[in-house]
């Protein structure tokens, strides 16, 4: 089958120019849709987060006003605040389980301890007792005089800690003599480290005389009482 083209060249070019027009407009009308219902897809989520925003700050203040009329609120708060500090107090209480052991180090065996008050705050001890003599209690007071301690521990260039003295200003307050026995009262500080809960501690006591701590089911105490003061304030 033979087919003519009769339309003129004139002709088939408009054709395809109507065409692409078409195809233009087509186009151009999808693409401006499409950017109408970005626009509007836009406003209605800015007009929704501007609405929810909005009720948030009425919520916020609602709470407010809420808890400013909560006449307890500060007391609420305090103890809260005084809740948050209990970790880092008890990690720094001293430790206080030490004493028997550090007086059975130190205190001689012919010594007896009725009494001994200690004050963590102002880190120090007072101690009264009886003594087969008054060389004895001479002899308690220069072993507490110089006994040293160190910590377990190396310091940063690998070195064990130097010893350092426990006590100090040890000082024999009053003393007397009845019927064969010599009463003592004795003052000193002591070094806060050495109750340090996070540090270990050795004492490097004397050998001056036989200690408590060299003989078994033995006790510096005569049965009266000890005393302790916290590093918080006295009771």
């Amino acid at each position: 089958m033979i087919q003519f083209n009769l339309l003129p060249d004139v002709k088939v070019q408009y054709i395809k120019t109507q065409r692409t027009k078409r195809m233009v407009m087509l186009t151009s009308v999808v693409i401006a849709g499409v950017s109408v219902l970005i626009v509007a897809m836009t406003f209605s989520y800015s007009l929704t987060q501007k609405r929810h925003l909005t009720n948030l700050d009425k919520h916020i203040k609602s709470i407010r006003t809420e808890l400013e009329s909560n006449k307890e609120l500060t007391k609420i708060l305090s103890v809260q605040n005084q809740l948050n500090t209990l970790p880092q107090l008890y990690a720094g209480r001293p430790a206080a389980d030490r004493l028997p052991i550090y007086i059975e180090q130190t205190t001689p065996s012919n010594v007896g301890i009725s009494k001994l008050t200690i004050d963590f705050s102002t880190s120090t001890i007072e101690v009264s007792g009886s003594a087969t003599s008054l060389s004895s209690v001479n002899t308690y007071v220069d072993t507490l005089k110089y006994t040293k301690f160190k910590q377990n521990a190396e310091n940063e260039s690998g070195e064990k800690a130097e010893s350092i003295n426990a006590f100090k200003d040890v000082v024999m307050t009053k003393f007397g003599t009845e019927k064969g026995q010599s009463s003592y009262t004795i003052n000193l500080n002591f070094d806060p480290l050495i109750f340090d809960g996070t540090k270990s501690i050795s004492l490097d006591v004397p050998s001056l005389i036989t200690t408590y701590s060299q003989q078994s089911n033995t006790s510096p105490f005569t049965g009266t009482q000890q005393q302790s003061k916290p590093s918080g304030g006295n009771q």
